[in-house]
C-alpha cells in the first residue's frame, strides 16, 4: 500500500492533524487547538499507522511512551549537557518557570513551549513524549 493509500483508508487525506503533550487529534477548521500540526504523512512516518487508525475510530490517540516523558527526557538531556534551568530557559526563549514545568512530570505544558525546549536541547520535538530520548544521544529512531 502507497503512503497516500493508507491515509485515504483511514479517511485522513487533505487533513490536518494537531498534537499535544500527550496525545494528536484531527485538526478542525473552526479549532482553537495552538499545538505542533502535522500532515497524515508526517505523523504515518513518526507514529505508524496504528496511530492513523486511532485517530480515524476515535478522533484522537494518546502518544505517550510512559510515565513521566517528556519531563524525564528534557531533565536528563538538560542535565547532560550541563545546563542550568536559567541557561535552558535563555536558550529556548521561555521562563525558569516553564523549563521547571516541562520538566514536572505531574504538569501539562503548551505544546509550543515543549517544542522550544526540545529544540533548544537538540530533540525533535514530533517525538516530544511519543520516544523515551537518551540524554547523550537525543531520540532515538
Amino acid at each position: 500500500m502507497t503512503i497516500n493509500e493508507i491515509i485515504g483508508k483511514y479517511g485522513l487525506t487533505g487533513k490536518m492533524l494537531v498534537r499535544s503533550q500527550d496525545q494528536i487529534a484531527v485538526l478542525e477548521q473552526d479549532s482553537t487547538a495552538t499545538g505542533l500540526q502535522m500532515t497524515p504523512e508526517e505523523a504515518l512516518e513518526c507514529y505508524g499507522e496504528e496511530i492513523l487508525a486511532a485517530i480515524s475510530h476515535e478522533g484522537s490517540a494518546l502518544l505517550t511512551c510512559e510515565r513521566g516523558e517528556p519531563a524525564l527526557t528534557f531533565r536528563a538531556r538538560r542535565v547532560c549537557l550541563g545546563w542550568s534551568v536559567e541557561t535552558l530557559a535563555v536558550e529556548a526563549g521561555v521562563t525558569s518557570d516553564d523549563v521547571v514545568d516541562a520538566e514536572n512530570s505531574a504538569k501539562i505544558s503548551p505544546m509550543h513551549t515543549l517544542i522550544s525546549i526540545a529544540r533548544a536541547i537538540g530533540l525533535d520535538p514530533r517525538y516530544i513524549s511519543f520516544k523515551k530520548g537518551d540524554p547523550y544521544r537525543g531520540y532515538m529512531y
